[in-house]
C-alpha cells in the first residue's frame, strides 16, 4: 500500500507540473498574440469622396505666386488625416520652386507640413500629398489645407480649381484672406485606428524589432516562470548573498559607485561656479560614497593585514621600469596630437558633449534623450566623456586628457596580461610588445579624435583583465559599458559572449541528461547572455528600433549590399577594400604576416594550436568583429577598424612568442622591433608605407600623398581620415582666414560638391589669435561665424544675399580646372589674385573675390 501510494502521489506531481506548464504556455500564447495585434495596429487610409479628373479651365485656376496663400476650409469627419490629393498645372520640368501643404486647425494653428518640390509634380494630373506621420484631427470640426510656394525663380505654381468638386467635405476657400466663389480640387485621405499588420502604410522595421523584441520577453518570463518553479528546491539563494558578502566583490561595487561619484561631483565642478542647480542627492550621494570608502578601507580584517589600497595600487607598478617606460611613451607620443578643432561626425559628436554639460539635468529622461549621441548606442561613453568636458570644458582638452588616460590604463592592462595571462613575458619583451601595439598607426593616429570607435578596443582590453584577474562584477560592468558606446559594440560583446557559450555547451554534454539544462542556464556567460538579450530587447522597445542611428528602424529593411551583391564585380571590390582596410592598412599587414607565418609554423611541424590562457574570449570578440564587418558595417571608413587593428597587433605578438619564444633576445630581433617603431611612427605622419599605397588610391596634397579608403575615387571627407596625415588641412585652412582677414562680410565657396570635409561645422573664426576655434555660437566681434556656400547653390539662385566678399579656394587632390569654375563665379564675384598657402603636408590655392554690383537678380533670391 505504501508503495502504491507513493507513485500516486509522484504521478498527482507529474500532473500538476504539466498542468502548469500548460497554463503558462496558454498565457503565453495569449499575451503573444495581444502584443501582435498591439504592434499591428495603425492608421488605415481612406477616402470619404474623391474628385475625379476634369478638364482644367482659365476661370478655374489659382495662380499662386510667391506671397500668394490659399486657404482651403473643410469638414472634418475623421480622427485622422493621413493627405490629399491635388491637381494643378503649370508645374513640372522648367518650374522651380517648393510647394508648401499645411494641415492648420480651424484657428489658423498649424498641425502638420509637408514640401513637394514644383519640378517634380506632373501637370493636370492627381498628385498624391501624404504626411511624414498620420495626424491625429479628433475634436476638431474644421480644418484648413494652406497652399503657398516659396523660392520660386521662375514660372509661378497654379492649383485647379472648379466650381463644383463633387467633395462634399469642402466650405469655403479663400485667397490671401479672401473668399473666392470655387473650392479647390481636392480628394481627402482620411485615416481610421484598426489593426492594419506590419506591411501597411506607415510600418518600418523598427516595428518589427519592437514586436520581435516584445515577443522574446514574453516568452522569456514564461521560461523563466517554469524553469524557478521546477527547480524551487536546486535553486540556493545562499549562494548570491554569499556573493555579495564577499570583500572582493564590495570592491567592485565600490569601484561602480566611484565612477558615478566621480561623474556627479564633476557636474556639481562646473555648475556651482555658474550658478546652476544641483540637487541636494547628489551631495548625499558623494557623501555617502565617501563614507563606504573609508568605512571599508579602514575596517579591521580578520588574520594578517593587507596593505593599504593606494599603496598596494602603485607599490609593484613603480618597480616595473618597463611598464613606466610604456606610458610614457604613450603619454609623450599623444600629447602633441591634441587637437583643438574636430570635423566630421567628430565635431558632431563633441559638440552634442559640449551642449549636454552646458545643459545637462539630473534626470533619467536628459539621459535617455542627449546621451545617446546622435541616435547611437552611446550612454556609456558619453557618460565617460561628459567627465572631462565638465572639468574642463571648452577646448575639447579635458576629452583628449580623459582619453589619453584610458588608453594608458589600457596599455598598462595590455601589459600586465602579455606577462601574467597571455603569456610569460620579461620586462623587455612586453614593454617592446605594448609599445608596438601602442604606436599602430590607426590607434595613434586618430587618437585626437572624438570617436565612438576610438574606446571600443580600450574598453574591450578592460573587460579581458577582469577577466585575468576573476572581476566577476567588473565584467558585466564592462560588457554593458562595450554595449552602449556603439552599435558594433553589440558584435564584440555577442562574441564574447557566444564563443563561451559554445566551450560550456560542449562541457555540458558530459552531465547528467537531467541536469544538463540546469548546469547550461547557470552558467555565468549564458546568463550575461540572456541578460544581454533582455536589455538590447527593453532598448528596442525604448527607442522604437534595435537601431535608430540616421533612421535605420525607419527603412523597410534589407542590406546595403542587397543590391550590389548580383554585381560580383562590386562585391568583389568591397569585400577587397574591407579586406585591405581591416588587414593592410598602415603597416596592418605586417600583424596579418606574422599571424600566418606562426600558424604554418604550427602547422608543418604538425604541433598543436598555440593556446593561451584567455584564447575564447579574445578570439570570440576578434572573429565576430571581423567578419561582421565584411557585412553588418558596410562603409570603409578607417576608424570604423581601430579595434581589429589593435586586436590583431596583440594577437600577432602572442602567437609570435608562442612560435619564437626568445625573438626579442637576440640582436636582429631588437632592430627589428625598433625599426618597426619608427616606421610606424612615421606612417602616423606620412604614407611610407608600400602595401598601403598600392592598395589604395592616393592623391596629392602639393607635399606628398594621401590615400583614402573610398572604394571608387575620394568623396574628400573622412575617407582621407587614416592617420593623423589629414590634419595638415587645418592649418591651411587656418592661414588661409588669417591671409584673407576673414571677418563677417566674408563667405567661404566651395568650388565642388565633392569637398565634404566639412571644416566648417562648429567653428568660429577668432580674429585675435588668427585661426579656427570650435564654437557652436560665435559673438560676431572676436569669434565670428563662418559662413559657407557651394558655388553651385549661387549660381542657381539658392543664395538670398551675397556677402561683400567671396573666398574660394583649390585643393591639389580635386580634379578642377579652376577657370572654368571661376567663369561660373564671374557673373556674381570679380576674381582677385590667385594666392598659396602651405604647410608641412601641402599646399592650397585660393582667391579672395569682391561681389560685383550688377550681381544678377536671382542671386538674391527675386
Amino acid at each position: 500500500m505504501e508503495i502504491i501510494w507513493i507513485n500516486v502521489k509522484e504521478n498527482r506531481m507529474k500532473n500538476k507540473r504539466v498542468f502548469f506548464i500548460i497554463l503558462v504556455s496558454i498565457i503565453t500564447l495569449v499575451c503573444s498574440g495581444l502584443c501582435v495585434r498591439h504592434y499591428g495596429m495603425g492608421v488605415e487610409p481612406y477616402y470619404e469622396e474623391q474628385f475625379e479628373s476634369a478638364e482644367v479651365k482659365e476661370d478655374a485656376i489659382y495662380w499662386l505666386e510667391e506671397g500668394t496663400v490659399v486657404d482651403q476650409l473643410y469638414r472634418n469627419q475623421a480622427s485622422y488625416m493621413v493627405g490629399l490629393d491635388l491637381y494643378l498645372t503649370g508645374t513640372g520640368k522648367g518650374c522651380q520652386g517648393t510647394l508648401y501643404i499645411q494641415l492648420c486647425d480651424a484657428d489658423g494653428n498649424l498641425l502638420s507640413q509637408k514640401r513637394e518640390q514644383l519640378e517634380e509634380i506632373e501637370p493636370g494630373k492627381r498628385y498624391p500629398v501624404r504626411f511624414l506621420e498620420s495626424v491625429d484631427v479628433r475634436g476638431h470640426g474644421n480644418l484648413i489645407i494652406r497652399l503657398f510656394v516659396g523660392e520660386n525663380n521662375k514660372a509661378p505654381g497654379m492649383i485647379a480649381a472648379v466650381e463644383d468638386t463633387g467633395v462634399q467635405d469642402n466650405i469655403t476657400c479663400s485667397v490671401n484672406g479672401k473668399q473666392v466663389t470655387d473650392n479647390l480640387a481636392i480628394s481627402y485621405l482620411y485615416g481610421k485606428w484598426r489593426y492594419v499588420g506590419y506591411r501597411g502604410q506607415g510600418k518600418t522595421v523598427g516595428d518589427l524589432e519592437v514586436l520581435a523584441a516584445s515577443l522574446f520577453l514574453i516568452m522569456t518570463a514564461a521560461f523563466f516562470i517554469v524553469f524557478c518553479t521546477l527547480n524551487r528546491r536546486k535553486i540556493r539563494f545562499e549562494n548570491v548573498i554569499k556573493f555579495f558578502k564577499d570583500n572582493d566583490n564590495l570592491k567592485q561595487i565600490l569601484a561602480v559607485f566611484w565612477f558615478f561619484c566621480i561623474f556627479l561631483g564633476a557636474s556639481a565642478i562646473y555648475k556651482i561656479p555658474r550658478g546652476q542647480y544641483v540637487p541636494l542627492w547628489v551631495y548625499l550621494y558623494i557623501i555617502c560614497v565617501l563614507a563606504a570608502t573609508g568605512a571599508f578601507a579602514f575596517r579591521k580584517r580578520k588574520g594578517k593585514g593587507e596593505k593599504g589600497m593606494i599603496k598596494k595600487l602603485f607599490s609593484e607598478r613603480l618597480q616595473d621600469k618597463g611598464l613606466i617606460l610604456v606610458v610614457l611613451l604613450s603619454t609623450l607620443v599623444r600629447i602633441p596630437l591634441f587637437l583643438q578643432i574636430q570635423v566630421g561626425d567628430s565635431a558632431l559628436y563633441y559638440g552634442a558633449i559640449q551642449d549636454i554639460c552646458k545643459n545637462f539635468e539630473y534626470s533619467f529622461g536628459y539621459i535617455w534623450t542627449h546621451f545617446r549621441l546622435y541616435s547611437h548606442y552611446a550612454i556609456a561613453y558619453t557618460f565617460i566623456n561628459c567627465i572631462g568636458e565638465f572639468l574642463l570644458p571648452g577646448k575639447m582638452t579635458g576629452v583628449l586628457i580623459l582619453t589619453l588616460i584610458l588608453m594608458d590604463v589600457a596599455l598598462i592592462c595590455i601589459y600586465k596580461m602579455f606577462r601574467g595571462y597571455w603569456l610569460n613575458l620579461s620586462q623587455k619583451e612586453a614593454a617592446v610588445s605594448t609599445m608596438l601595439v601602442s604606436l599602430c598607426p590607426l590607434f595613434l593616429g586618430l587618437f585626437s579624435h572624438v570617436s565612438l570607435d576610438n574606446l571600443l578596443p580600450v574598453f574591450t582590453i578592460f573587460l579581458l583583465y577582469a577577466e585575468y584577474k576573476e572581476k566577476t562584477i567588473l565584467k558585466v560592468v564592462w560588457l554593458l559599458t562595450i554595449l552602449l558606446t556603439k552599435e558594433t559594440g553589440i558584435v564584440i560583446v555577442g562574441g564574447y559572449l557566444l564563443a563561451h557559450i559554445c566551450a560550456h555547451f560542449l562541457k555540458s554534454l558530459k552531465q547528467k541528461k537531467g541536469e544538463r539544462l540546469y548546469c547550461f542556464l547557470l552558467n555565468f556567460h549564458v546568463m550575461c547572455a540572456i541578460g544581454g538579450v533582455i536589455f538590447l530587447c527593453l532598448f528596442t522597445i525604448k527607442q522604437n528600433g534595435l537601431f535608430t542611428w540616421m533612421g535605420m528602424s525607419d527603412k523597410s529593411g534589407g542590406s546595403a549590399l542587397n543590391g550590389v551583391a548580383e554585381k560580383v564585380s562590386v562585391f568583389l571590390s568591397y569585400f577587397w577594400r574591407k579586406f585591405s582596410i581591416i588587414f593592410v592598412l598602415d603597416f596592418e599587414w605586417i600583424p596579418t604576416m606574422i599571424i600566418i607565418i606562426c600558424l604554418l609554423c604550427f602547422w608543418i611541424k604538425r604541433r598543436r594550436w598555440p593556446s593561451f590562457r584567455g584564447q575564447t574570449s579574445f578570439l570570440g570578440t576578434l572573429g565576430a568583429f571581423v567578419l561582421a564587418n565584411f557585412y553588418l558595417c558596410e562603409y570603409v571608413l578607417a576608424r570604423y577598424h581601430i579595434f581589429s587593428a589593435v586586436m590583431l597587433w596583440v594577437l600577432a605578438f602572442i602567437l609570435l612568442f608562442k612560435t619564437f619564444k626568445n625573438c626579442l633576445e637576440s640582436l636582429a630581433g631588437i632592430a627589428a622591433a625598433g625599426v618597426g617603431m619608427v616606421l610606424l611612427v612615421v606612417q602616423t605622419f606620412f604614407f611610407i608605407d608600400p602595401l598601403t599605397n598600392m592598395a589604395f588610391e592616393q592623391f596629392d596634397t602639393g607635399k606628398g600623398k594621401m590615400i583614402s579608403t573610398e572604394m571608387e575615387g575620394g568623396n574628400f571627407s573622412e575617407t582621407f581620415m587614416t592617420n593623423f596625415r589629414h590634419t595638415y588641412l587645418y592649418g591651411l585652412f587656418d592661414a588661409m582666414l588669417a591671409d584673407s582677414n576673414f571677418d563677417t562680410d566674408a563667405i567661404i565657396i566651395i568650388a565642388t560638391v565633392g569637398d565634404r570635409m566639412d571644416f566648417y561645422e562648429w567653428t568660429g573664426y577668432d580674429k585675435e589669435e588668427k585661426r579656427r576655434v570650435f564654437c557652436s555660437l560665435p559673438d560676431g566681434e572676436k569669434v565670428v561665424p563662418i559662413s559657407h556656400v557651394c558655388l553651385e547653390d549661387i549660381v542657381d539662385g539658392s543664395m538670398e544675399e551675397l556677402p561683400e566678399r567671396g573666398i574660394i579656394y583649390f585643393m591639389p587632390y580635386i580634379d578642377y580646372d579652376e577657370q572654368e569654375i571661376l567663369k561660373m563665379a564671374e557673373p556674381f564675384y570679380e576674381a582677385g589674385e590667385r594666392r598659396e598657402v602651405s604647410n608641412w603636408g601641402g599646399t592650397m590655392a585660393y582667391y579672395v573675390m569682391k561681389r560685383k554690383s550688377n550681381t544678377p537678380p536671382q542671386a538674391a533670391g527675386h
